[in-house]
């Protein structure tokens, strides 16, 4: 998945969000990732009154500036990270009929600035789980729509945590997999499409899992019942069996020269 370009997408989007006064005096050859954050902390000032009709579209322009193409990208994703940890640790979103609203909202606006893609959702995912404990719903509601697209047995409705038996059930639903002829030389556009996407269902999956089963006892103070952070011993057999075929659906010895999909099968076998 192409990084979103600057010029073509991100500031006409932060102009019709509550990022736009960022911008206001925007130099298109200058670091944007400076600009915003120069700004960031006069933005946060009286935050604690905030409504949703302010919030979401907060969310959704440091969604948008976390997915942006830059130059140094790693160091550049971790400022980014950390202006989107300082959103969620001053916002209310981890009641869950706030999450659901969030989460629609922000699929709405990433859908219409053509962001919303899965790779994308997975990255978004990503950075806020590496936020605290509070961006642990966003990451797990996007989780269960990248599988909600693989897995068509899995509707979503709610953005809301959901039991592992829901993924286990769904999986039982799908038919074997045909084998994909992934051919003898470099992957063309369409294969290296279908590789992508099973690289990022098996990541999902994992990181999925990995906040499930992890320490979540700010989840359960703040009222999540402890029955979404369980697995029972044949949904984990089940699931392991599942994951495996997936990754077994990619080139012949792919997944053992990749360092990264070598880690997270071990990860994942060892979770569950």
């Amino acid at each position: 998945m192409r990084a979103l370009s600057v010029r073509r997408l991100f500031y006409p989007f932060v102009k019709r969000t509550f990022l736009a006064q960022f911008m206001k005096y925007y130099n298109g050859n200058g670091n944007i990732i400076k600009q915003v954050a120069r700004n960031f902390s006069i933005q946060l000032r009286g935050s604690a009154y905030w409504d949703l009709d302010t919030v979401h579209p907060m969310l959704a322009g440091l969604c948008i500036f976390v997915l942006v193409e830059h130059k140094r990208t790693d160091l550049q994703r971790k400022l980014r990270t950390k202006l989107m940890d300082r959103l969620l640790n001053i916002i209310e979103c981890v009641d869950p009929m706030t999450v659901h609203i969030l989460v629609e909202k922000l699929l709405t606006d990433l859908e219409e600035s053509n962001a919303c893609q899965e790779r994308n959702l997975f990255i978004l995912a990503s950075v806020f789980s590496k936020c605290s404990w509070r961006g642990r719903p966003l990451a797990v509601c996007l989780l269960w729509v990248i599988l909600s697209r693989r897995i068509p047995a899995l509707e979503v409705t709610m953005h809301r945590y959901r039991e592992l038996e829901e993924l286990v059930n769904a999986v039982d639903h799908l038919p074997t997999p045909e084998p994909i002829d992934w051919g003898w030389a470099v992957l063309d556009e369409a294969r290296q499409e279908k590789l992508d996407g099973l690289i990022t269902l098996v990541e999902s999956v994992e990181l999925l899992i990995c906040l499930i089963m992890t320490d979540n006892h700010e989840l359960l103070e703040a009222g999540y019942p402890e029955h979404f952070f369980r697995i029972s011993q044949s949904d984990a057999i089940a699931l392991k069996s599942w994951f495996l075929e997936v990754t077994e659906q990619m080139p012949l010895g792919y997944c053992e020269h990749s360092e990264k999909l070598t880690a997270i099968i071990g990860n994942m076998m060892s979770i569950i």
